[in-house]
């Protein structure tokens, strides 16, 4: 199934944001770090003390198989170093125990050296039992392991037979990115979380969905997702007339549900001005006609911008959210391109338009226009 891209408008609330949601279907899974194979070899798992591994051909039920056999020793590790990882990422190491004969508190327990490991279980007589670890990779490779407990010798193969070991990443897209393209710029990367895109969905299959809150609200938004193999999906959406004005802090850990002083609505934007200062230099130098350039790139905008609102108290918490000095966003449905994020450089003022019908309460913003978070 290759993989496609589709977008929905979403409008506004009094409690959320106008938004795009974008849903991927079909994007590849990840390769698995690790699939332990034991047909004809233990496959790289070594055993401490009189532990063993056996393979397939010694006996083990399936041809994917292996068996623990525990030795006298109270405790029994096995393990193997798996390779390619990536330092941060969440993987999850597990497999299918079933308990052989044995002793009945014959436990078995997941781990990955140098980071931690799982609760000991003991699973039930003669049933296939899944379990699993979870753990975020500091380094490329780590040896993960599987300590049994309290082995003895009076059974031929006492321990565990164990099948379908893994070690996969959690957040199953690969390498799914998705990018914007509107009045506001091109190609930019489509932020759901502040931690990135691959947050939801199961791997290469059902629907990834990602929640764009800071695409323009006019004009045609187009979309583009790029997946782990290279393939490409576009999709384009053209917000409704009417869709609102939001001043909101973008990237917040919660976007789907922001609360104040996250977020707030506005009813129009007016009195907005701006300024582009000169990051350049002139050098006056004496008994010369022209001076001396050092020529610079034009500042980003600042200004002042008058922010309506329904009551005080919708005044207020645009105050309240510009107050500890965030970045927030702008967006606004009549002037392509004037949407910006922001810093209240100037501080915020709130006066009572005692003119308008229904009077309104407008918050008066000396702004600094900063680069997206």
């Amino acid at each position: 199934m290759a993989t496609a891209l589709a977008a929905t408008f979403q409008a506004g609330t009094t409690t959320d944001p106008a938004r795009v949601l974008l849903q991927v279907t079909g994007a590849p899974a990840p390769t698995n770090a690790y699939m332990g194979n034991f047909a004809t070899t233990d496959d790289g798992w070594t055993g401490s003390a009189s532990a063993t591994v056996l393979n397939a051909t010694e006996g083990s039920p399936g041809s994917t198989s292996a068996i623990l056999r525990t030795g006298i020793s109270f405790s029994q590790v096995y393990s193997r170093t798996v390779t390619g990882l990536t330092i941060g990422n969440v993987y999850t190491f597990a497999f299918i125990a079933t308990r052989m004969p044995g002793p009945p508190n014959h436990k078995i327990t997941l781990g990955v050296t140098g980071i931690g490991s799982g609760a000991a279980f003991l699973p039930p007589l003669g049933v296939r039992t899944p379990l699993s670890y979870t753990f975020t990779a500091t380094a490329t490779s780590h040896v993960i392991t599987i300590t049994t407990n309290t082995g003895t010798t009076i059974f031929t193969h006492n321990g565990y037979t164990i099948d379908s070991v893994l070690v996969w990443k959690v957040t199953g897209w690969l390498g799914t990115t998705i990018t914007r393209t509107d009045a506001n710029g091109t190609a930019r990367v489509v932020r759901e979380t502040l931690g990135g895109q691959d947050t939801s969905g199961t791997a290469g299959s059902a629907t990834m969905s990602v929640t764009d809150y800071e695409a323009a609200l006019l004009g045609t938004v187009s979309y583009t997702v790029t997946d782990g193999t290279g393939g490409t999906a576009t999709t384009s959406i053209t917000p409704p007339a009417g869709a609102g004005v939001w001043l909101a802090l973008p990237g917040t850990s919660n976007p789907g549900a922001p609360t104040p002083p996250q977020f707030v609505p506005v009813v129009m934007v007016t009195g907005y001005n701006e300024d582009s200062p000169s990051n350049g230099a002139l050098h006056t130098i004496i008994g010369r006609e022209d001076p001396i350039a050092n020529p610079g790139p034009l500042g980003l905008r600042s200004g002042t911008v008058d922010l309506w609102c329904l009551d005080y108290a919708s005044a207020k918490a645009v105050r309240t959210l510009l107050s500890g000095g965030p970045v927030a966003q702008l967006r606004q449905p009549s002037f392509p391109g004037m949407d910006c994020y922001l810093v209240a450089s100037g501080g915020v003022s709130i006066r009572y338009d005692n003119i308008s019908t229904p009077q309104r309460w407008v918050a008066t913003v000396a702004y600094q226009e900063v680069s997206g978070p």
